[in-house]
């Protein structure tokens, strides 16, 4: 077990972390951290968790909940600077 699913266990319910949650998650604090203030990044992160707890709230899976800030976020980020890959 890595540090981030003690964490997560640590944390109690709900508070869970899988494969394509961490990429995505990651993915997006990457491309914030690159396009924005770094600083931007976690507080993104904690945004994207926020936003997935009150979506859970109806149908929506995780992933498509992922996928919605994703492309959010993508939609009100600044285009990538040439020097970075995303």
């Amino acid at each position: 077990m890595d540090w981030i699913e003690e964490y997560a266990e640590a944390l109690g319910e709900g508070a869970a972390v899988g494969p394509s949650e961490r990429r995505a998650v990651l993915k997006l604090a990457r491309a914030v951290a690159h396009r924005t203030e770094r600083m931007n990044a976690p507080l993104a992160a904690f945004l994207v968790g926020q936003y997935t707890a009150v979506r859970r709230r109806g149908a929506a899976s995780v992933d498509e909940i992922l996928g919605e800030a994703s492309r959010i976020a993508e939609e009100l980020l600044p285009p990538p600077r040439p020097d970075t890959a995303d």
